[in-house]
C-alpha cells in the first residue's frame, strides 16, 4: 500500500485570467487577452474551481513555500529571460 497523498501548494485560489494579467503586466503590458469561448470551461462542468489544501504538508513536515505567488512568478520570468538560448515552443517565448 502507498502512503497518504500530500498536496503541495499555496492554499490560495487564483483565476487563470488574473494570472494571465499578472504575467502580461510583467512582460509586455501592451498584450491583450483574447478569450476563445470554445475553450472556456462550461458552467456545469465537473470541476469549476481548484484550490490546493496544503494543511497536511504543513502539519507533518517543516516545508513552507519559499516564495509568494508573485515572487515565484518573478523568478520564473527571470529564469526564462536568462535562458533565452534554450529552445522553447514559440508560445512560451518572453
Amino acid at each position: 500500500m502507498f502512503g497518504t497523498p500530500i498536496n503541495v501548494g499555496s492554499n490560495v485560489e487564483f483565476r487563470i485570467k488574473d494570472i494571465a494579467k499578472k504575467i502580461i503586466s510583467k512582460i509586455n503590458p501592451k498584450i491583450k487577452i483574447i478569450i476563445d469561448k470554445k475553450r472556456v470551461r462550461p458552467k456545469l462542468s465537473e470541476v469549476y474551481r481548484l484550490k490546493c489544501d496544503n494543511s497536511l504538508i504543513l502539519k507533518k513536515t517543516s516545508w513552507k513555500p519559499l516564495f509568494s505567488f508573485d515572487e515565484g512568478l518573478n523568478e520564473t520570468i527571470k529564469w526564462i529571460k536568462d535562458n533565452k538560448k534554450l529552445t522553447f515552443p514559440n508560445d512560451y517565448r518572453v
